[in-house]
Protein backbone atom coordinates (compact mmCIF):
# COMPACT_ATOMS: atom_id res chain seq x y z
CA UNK A 1 0.00 0.00 0.00
CA UNK A 2 2.96 2.46 1.22
CA UNK A 3 4.77 1.89 -2.22
CA UNK A 4 1.34 2.72 -4.45
CA UNK A 5 0.89 6.10 -2.52
CA UNK A 6 4.51 6.51 -2.86
CA UNK A 7 4.13 6.09 -6.25
CA UNK A 8 0.82 8.31 -7.15
CA UNK A 9 2.94 10.98 -5.05
CA UNK A 10 5.28 10.77 -7.54
CA UNK A 11 3.20 10.84 -10.57
CA UNK A 12 1.61 14.07 -9.47
CA UNK A 13 4.94 15.90 -8.46
CA UNK A 14 5.44 14.83 -12.10
CA UNK A 15 2.02 16.47 -13.50
CA UNK A 16 2.90 19.52 -10.90
CA UNK A 17 6.20 19.90 -12.52
CA UNK A 18 5.37 19.72 -16.11
CA UNK A 19 2.52 21.85 -15.70
CA UNK A 20 4.48 24.81 -13.87
CA UNK A 21 6.89 24.65 -16.61
CA UNK A 22 4.35 24.80 -19.45
CA UNK A 23 3.12 27.72 -18.03
CA UNK A 24 6.28 29.42 -17.11
CA UNK A 25 7.37 29.19 -20.79
CA UNK A 26 3.74 30.45 -21.70
CA UNK A 27 4.43 34.08 -19.77
CA UNK A 28 7.75 34.35 -21.04
CA UNK A 29 6.60 33.73 -24.74
CA UNK A 30 3.56 36.16 -24.38
CA UNK A 31 5.74 39.00 -23.50
CA UNK A 32 8.06 38.78 -26.41
CA UNK A 33 7.17 39.43 -29.43
CA UNK A 34 8.64 39.55 -33.21
CA UNK A 35 8.32 42.20 -35.15
CA UNK A 36 9.24 42.91 -38.98
CA UNK A 37 9.92 46.38 -40.33
CA UNK A 38 8.11 47.95 -43.01
CA UNK A 39 9.41 51.09 -44.38
CA UNK A 40 12.57 53.50 -44.28
CA UNK A 41 12.10 55.77 -41.63
CA UNK A 42 14.71 53.83 -39.13
CA UNK A 43 17.27 53.26 -41.29
CA UNK A 44 20.15 52.54 -41.13
CA UNK A 45 19.40 51.44 -38.03
CA UNK A 46 16.49 49.06 -39.49
CA UNK A 47 16.02 48.23 -42.85
CA UNK A 48 12.94 47.18 -44.71
CA UNK A 49 12.18 43.51 -43.55
CA UNK A 50 14.60 43.65 -40.59
CA UNK A 51 13.04 41.26 -37.56
CA UNK A 52 13.37 42.60 -34.76
CA UNK A 53 12.56 40.72 -30.92
CA UNK A 54 10.34 43.00 -28.60
CA UNK A 55 10.19 42.77 -25.32
CA UNK A 56 6.60 43.40 -23.97
CA UNK A 57 5.65 44.82 -20.22
CA UNK A 58 4.25 42.38 -18.08
CA UNK A 59 3.77 40.88 -14.72
CA UNK A 60 7.06 38.42 -15.60
CA UNK A 61 9.13 40.42 -17.10
CA UNK A 62 8.69 43.46 -15.09
CA UNK A 63 8.22 46.65 -16.15
CA UNK A 64 10.27 48.56 -19.59
CA UNK A 65 13.15 50.15 -18.24
CA UNK A 66 13.35 52.93 -21.03
CA UNK A 67 15.92 55.27 -21.42
CA UNK A 68 16.65 58.00 -24.26
CA UNK A 69 18.38 56.46 -27.46
CA UNK A 70 16.69 53.32 -26.51
CA UNK A 71 13.88 51.94 -29.84
CA UNK A 72 10.58 51.14 -28.78
CA UNK A 73 7.75 49.99 -30.91
CA UNK A 74 4.31 52.06 -30.42
CA UNK A 75 0.54 52.30 -31.12
CA UNK A 76 0.64 55.47 -33.68
CA UNK A 77 -2.63 57.30 -32.74
CA UNK A 78 -4.17 56.49 -36.38
CA UNK A 79 -5.48 53.46 -38.03
CA UNK A 80 -4.97 51.73 -41.03
CA UNK A 81 -8.06 50.94 -43.40
CA UNK A 82 -9.08 47.89 -41.90
CA UNK A 83 -9.45 49.12 -38.42
CA UNK A 84 -6.43 47.92 -36.74
CA UNK A 85 -3.93 50.31 -34.76
CA UNK A 86 -0.77 50.87 -36.65
CA UNK A 87 2.67 49.94 -35.03
CA UNK A 88 6.22 51.54 -35.27
CA UNK A 89 9.43 51.93 -33.94
CA UNK A 90 11.21 54.63 -33.22
CA UNK A 91 13.63 55.89 -30.94
CA UNK A 92 13.07 57.79 -27.86
CA UNK A 93 14.89 61.25 -27.87
CA UNK A 94 13.56 62.39 -24.56
CA UNK A 95 10.86 61.67 -21.49
CA UNK A 96 9.57 63.82 -19.17
CA UNK A 97 6.63 62.35 -16.53
CA UNK A 98 4.31 59.69 -18.16
CA UNK A 99 5.55 61.92 -21.83
CA UNK A 100 7.52 60.18 -24.34
CA UNK A 101 9.36 61.85 -27.44
CA UNK A 102 10.13 59.47 -30.63
CA UNK A 103 11.68 60.03 -33.98
CA UNK A 104 12.83 58.05 -36.62
CA UNK A 105 15.92 57.90 -37.96
CA UNK A 106 15.77 59.51 -41.13
CA UNK A 107 16.12 63.59 -41.23
CA UNK A 108 14.03 63.23 -44.67
CA UNK A 109 10.81 61.82 -42.70
CA UNK A 110 8.65 64.94 -42.53
CA UNK A 111 6.77 65.87 -39.20
CA UNK A 112 8.90 62.09 -37.92
CA UNK A 113 9.01 63.69 -34.67
CA UNK A 114 5.96 62.28 -32.34
CA UNK A 115 5.09 62.89 -28.37
CA UNK A 116 3.20 59.59 -26.75
CA UNK A 117 1.72 58.73 -23.38
CA UNK A 118 4.19 56.09 -21.95
CA UNK A 119 0.67 53.63 -21.95
CA UNK A 120 1.38 53.86 -25.85
CA UNK A 121 4.72 51.77 -25.52
CA UNK A 122 4.18 48.44 -26.46
CA UNK A 123 7.57 47.00 -26.12
CA UNK A 124 11.24 48.04 -26.25
CA UNK A 125 13.65 46.84 -29.00
CA UNK A 126 15.89 44.02 -27.60
CA UNK A 127 18.14 43.00 -30.59
CA UNK A 128 17.94 42.43 -34.68
CA UNK A 129 16.90 38.86 -35.36
CA UNK A 130 19.89 37.94 -38.18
Amino acid sequence: MGAVIRELVKIFCIGISAALGVAAGLAVFSSLMLVRMDGSSMLPTLEPGDRVLVRKESVISGPLNLEVGDLVLYEAPYYTADGEGLLKIRRITGQRGSWIRLDSELESVAESEVLVRRSEIVGEVLVKIP
